[in-house]
């Protein structure tokens, strides 16, 4: 509307005013994706769909990067996936829960932190499909995620949906990913009942991963990653010119 008047190059009392209500609406603080997207699941067994209730954490401003610095001077020890680790045992220690986070580092070292909460598992998928499109325009070089899971016995599990699986969960972890622009992947996993037990966290955190695996559902950025290193190889390998 601003731009309008620019263009007009007139003045008006009653667009002013409306411009002054928009500005006072809620909506600007409402994440994008509440007011764009909706995340659906259709659910096999009773032939419908069901539409995923979600939540999510603001920082209540519009620009949500900080300089790494500022995590180094709370946690000063460790390298970057140590200290994403450190930071959400000690939210999970006291809370006894955990929502979904992604933190999110560009070239520039600085970072943003996005947490949120879904019924359904299409919003993570929906989130990390966001992400990966990012990568290049943004120059996003590391993707950090920590999230609760269940561990079940598969037999017990067949032929049930993900809400029905929860009541055969033998066990409750707390795990942490990491993959880079270089395609360097390490994980974390903790036993929930055991976050409290400082030897224990420590050693899990200093523990050689050679996990070198990802959930499904971060596939899109890794492939991301692949694709940007392949486009760097091809750029600098010299071509036969036959001479």
């Amino acid at each position: 509307m601003s731009e309008m008047q620019k263009e007009l190059n007139e003045d008006c009392v009653l667009s002013e005013e409306l411009e002054k209500r928009i500005s006072k609406l809620t909506f600007y603080h409402v994440p994008k994706d509440f007011l764009f997207a909706d995340d659906y699941v259709f659910n096999c067994k009773y032939e419908n769909f069901e539409k995923a209730s979600r939540a999510a954490f603001s920082f209540g401003h519009d620009s949500p990067r900080s300089p790494i610095e500022n995590l180094d001077k709370i946690i000063p020890d460790g390298d970057l996936l140590k200290k994403f680790e450190l930071m959400h045992l000690l939210f999970f220690q006291k809370q006894s829960k955990l929502m979904p986070t992604c933190m999110i580092v560009f070239s520039d070292n600085t970072f943003e932190l996005n947490s949120f909460e879904s019924s359904i598992k299409t919003t993570v998928y929906r989130k990390f499909n966001e992400i990966a499109k990012r990568i290049e325009k943004e120059d996003i070089v590391n993707i950090l995620f920590v999230t609760e899971m269940y561990i079940y016995n598969t037999n017990d599990i067949k032929n049930l949906d993900s809400q029905e699986r929860g009541k055969h969960a033998k066990n409750e972890i707390l795990i942490f990913f990491m993959i880079d622009n270089q395609l360097s992947i390490k994980s974390h996993s903790y036993d929930t009942k055991k976050v409290n037990d400082l030897k224990y966290i420590a050693s899990i955190m200093h523990s050689n991963q050679t996990e070198q695996e990802l959930p499904a559902f971060m596939n899109p950025v890794k492939l991301e990653f692949e694709r940007l290193l392949r486009d760097v190889d091809e750029t600098i390998t010299p071509h036969n010119n036959g001479s």
